[in-house]
């Protein structure tokens, strides 16, 4: 392909490759069905689109714009922390126990929980209060879901 696609916001779909693989199979108006391509074109006309879309999904979309995110997990469970400074909407990828977290402030942190480890090594403020709250429930996930052990190092 020549790296130019075409995307249509009707029913939020893209020829990319990744949309074309990945997020053709979801719901037209599910977060999980865009790629870079089409949270471009929704972020171009965002005024066309903020009564459709809530602050945190518009958070979610910034943050993929940005390159820190890749989007939302095919299948996720999600839950709302904070670390005394500010809220986080945390997603738990199902499949491989890897959470991502935007924060109400306009952050993306992706934490690999298996290996207690920020990606890129960059977590928010107070990262300990926020993985001793995150810490139950990513144990109950990661037992439902038989992923990784999560391991809590101060």
């Amino acid at each position: 392909m020549s790296g130019i696609y075409s995307v249509n916001l009707a029913d939020n779909s893209c020829t990319c490759s990744e949309w074309q693989q990945v997020k053709k199979g979801m719901p037209a108006h599910d977060v999980r069905r865009v790629c870079k391509h089409i949270v471009k074109a929704i972020l171009h006309r965002k005024g066309d689109f903020d009564g459709q879309w809530n602050e945190w999904t518009l958070r979610i979309l910034h943050a993929i714009d940005g390159g820190v995110s890749h989007g939302v997990f095919t299948s996720y469970t999600h839950a709302f922390f904070d670390n005394g400074n500010e809220r986080f909407l945390a997603l738990y990828d199902n499949s491989r126990g890897y959470v991502e977290l935007f924060s109400e402030n306009g952050g993306c942190f992706g934490y690999d929980s298996s290996g207690n480890r920020w990606a890129h090594g960059v977590g928010p403020e107070k990262p300990s209060i926020l993985k001793r709250a995150l810490r139950p429930w990513i144990e109950s996930l990661d037992a439902r879901f038989k992923n990784g052990k999560f391991h809590l190092e101060e």
